[in-house]
């Protein structure tokens, strides 16, 4: 697309000359491609009088020139541009990168797929679709978006690719390519209402009204609970929709593997569908800060969920060869080989072992809602220090971030003040890859970014608590099980903690008293935490192979 440099419009006046622009770059297309009586499809996006109309009126629009390409989606493009990018994320709709689009279908359609009908529930411009093989015939494909400015581009996008000529292939457009809600109005668009293949990226995090909610909340088991997600509801939707051994292959976000609001769709997937393959694209859309992945299922049932499917990620990809228990409540275990899913399974069945739920006080740290009035740099009358995150290693608290008076009636949010006055208690950083837990004796407060935890296990001290909470078997549960940027109490309390004898709880606190008298990060403090760090890996009885795998997973 090429352009003048000044814009023509405003950007109050975008919306509404949105149609004009899209016919505009569609018409050149059109001619570029040389097909010819599509012109109903124009009309789609603006009548012809109006468009002139805006033409003579903006003859800057001449300046707007657009090239045609084979499966890049320019409409796509287009439009997206001009939708600015909150109101994309209200909708939970953003655009997939083609690139994206290209890797499920390549890599992750079985070939044996290729011969079925597929469908799009949420097709937004066409881009799956378009990227499909043109040896599969138009009339196998179907797509359905809310956005009726979308449905009228899908078709443009795939009259393109078809170069379609006769009035049966614009039937086939306007029949199989339909505007309605999926979640509460769609009722198919096939004689049958099912699909061998369903597709796409379905919508993120949309915000629902509580009327929305309400509908949802009657229709779908993953609405029961208090969260929604829509792409939940989205999965649930297309599993009725799919044919027996059909596939199901969605763009999602990483958390629907193992945040625990999306455990009831990960039960209606390893209740009726075996994983093909699963992988792991970090952050694959512009200024959408979310993880994501392309997760490819069928509809079968079979011995194991996991058995046969197939993971990649940036840094390696292997085969599931042995069948995995579908731990929906927790997460899926995708991200774990072969040999770090017998050492997790391994460690989670250590035996005498307690963990923290049920087990422990937990707090989060002060939210004040006006840190310029309440947080001060300086020390005065009534003032004590309070610290957050960043001031957490392990072991110790490296400094203080600022003073605060303790006034809860003043702040947004706050723990009992008992809890944060302990004896003892461990401090921990809530924002964080790596598990890092601080000990204090002395009453310290914290911002939220800094949470607190306080064991309370028969016969178990809170510093041996603490060396285990630390230690590298913790973080490889952690990461391996969550993938998470947030610490949350859930993914503590499965932390599996091996009840000790005496003698051996006498040599961990010797380690960690010694740690506590350490200047963090210096060499001492390193050789001692080394030495710890191996000292609980015997205890949780750990092979040295088994030891290497965690070493995979240290803090950088």
């Amino acid at each position: 697309m090429k352009k003048n440099k000044h814009p023509m419009l405003q950007p109050d006046q975008l919306k509404t000359t949105i149609p004009y622009l899209l016919r505009h770059c569609a018409q050149q297309l059109f001619l570029q491609a040389n097909l010819t009586g599509c012109d109903v499809l124009l009309e789609d996006l603006v009548s012809s009088s109006a468009y002139h109309a805006f033409c003579d009126k903006h003859p800057e629009i001449n300046d707007f020139t657009y090239t045609y390409s084979e499966n890049e989606d320019v409409l796509g493009l287009l439009y997206q541009s001009l939708v600015h990018i909150e109101n994309r994320k209200q909708s939970g709709a953003f655009y997939t990168p083609a690139s994206v689009s290209r890797r499920l279908i390549f890599t992750h359609l079985p070939n044996e797929a290729l011969s079925g009908t597929f469908f799009d529930p949420s097709c937004g411009t066409g881009i799956f679709l378009q990227q499909l093989p043109s040896s599969i015939p138009l009339h196998r494909l179907f797509g359905n978006d809310i956005d009726p400015l979308c449905i009228a581009l899908t078709r443009i996008n795939l009259a393109l690719k078809y170069r379609i000529k006769t009035k049966e292939d614009l039937d086939i457009l306007y029949r199989n390519f339909t505007v309605s809600d999926y979640l509460s109005g769609f009722t198919g668009t096939s004689e049958t209402y099912h699909y061998d293949i369903i597709l796409g990226n379905p919508p993120w995090g949309s915000l629902l009204d509580k009327e929305k909610k309400n509908v949802y909340r009657s229709r779908f088991v993953c609405a029961e609970k208090k969260g929604i997600d829509i792409f939940d509801l989205f999965i649930e939707n297309s599993l009725h929709l799919l044919s027996p051994g059909g596939i199901l292959a969605f763009v999602l976000p990483e958390a629907v593997l193992s945040v625990r609001m999306h455990a009831p769709v990960r039960k209606l997937l390893s209740d009726s569908c075996t994983a093909l393959s699963v992988e792991y694209l970090g952050d694959a859309f512009k200024n959408v800060y979310c993880p994501s992945i392309i997760f490819t299922l069928k509809k079968k049932v079979a011995d194991s969920f996991y058995k046969g499917a197939t993971v990649i990620t940036k840094q390696r990809t292997y085969t599931i060869q042995t069948n995995r228990s579908a731990s929906f409540g927790n997460a899926f275990s995708f991200a774990l080989s072969e040999e770090e899913y017998r050492l997790s399974e391994k460690i989670k069945q250590t035996p005498n072992c307690v963990t923290l739920k049920g087990n422990a006080d937990f707090a989060l740290g002060i939210v004040t809602g006006n840190n310029e009035a309440l947080l001060l740099t300086k020390p005065s009358d009534g003032a004590e220090p309070v610290i957050k995150g960043t001031d957490i290693d392990k072991y110790h608290i490296l400094s203080h971030s600022g003073y605060i008076k303790f006034l809860p009636d003043a702040f947004q949010q706050t723990a009992p003040e008992y809890l944060y006055r302990a004896k003892e208690k461990l401090f921990y950083r809530f924002i964080n890859r790596h598990l890092m837990f601080a000990y204090d004796t002395t009453g310290l407060l914290s911002l939220n970014s800094c949470n607190i935890v306080i064991p309370r296990i028969p016969g178990l001290s809170v510093k041996y608590v603490m060396a285990i909470l630390n230690s590298p078997v913790a973080q490889f549960l952690f990461e391996t099980q969550f993938s998470s940027v947030k610490i949350l109490r859930s993914h503590l309390e499965t932390i599996p903690i091996p009840y000790a004898s005496e003698p051996v709880q006498t040599a961990v606190l010797s380690y960690v008293d010694k740690l506590l008298q350490t200047e963090a990060n210096c060499d001492e403090y390193h050789i001692l935490m080394q030495e710890l760090d191996a000292f609980i890996t015997d205890i949780y009885q750990l092979t040295e192979a088994e030891k290497a795998i965690l070493l995979r997973y240290a803090d950088d």
